[in-house]
């Protein structure tokens, strides 16, 4: 877990400026996955830069990865 916070954190430090202002589409299941794999650590290098430009243009999915990790956090911390 402390891998895939780091990664997450270098990648809001390179891309937060653009973050904003990105369309609101639903999310796919396949997304929602994607996702899930990513907060978890387990995508792998070739998805999570695929993921990213997802994420970039997508605030929906955006809010999702933010909502997972502070979720894997408050359970860490208990």
């Amino acid at each position: 877990m402390e891998e895939s916070l780091k990664v997450i954190d270098q990648f809001l430090r390179d891309f937060a400026p653009e973050v904003v202002g990105l369309s609101s589409e639903a999310l796919t299941p396949e997304m929602e996955e994607k996702i899930r794999l990513l907060s978890d650590g387990k995508l792998g290098e070739e998805e999570r830069h695929s993921l990213c430009r997802e994420l970039l243009s997508n605030r929906s999915a955006f809010e999702y990865l933010v909502e997972r990790l502070k979720s894997a956090r408050a359970g860490e911390e208990h």
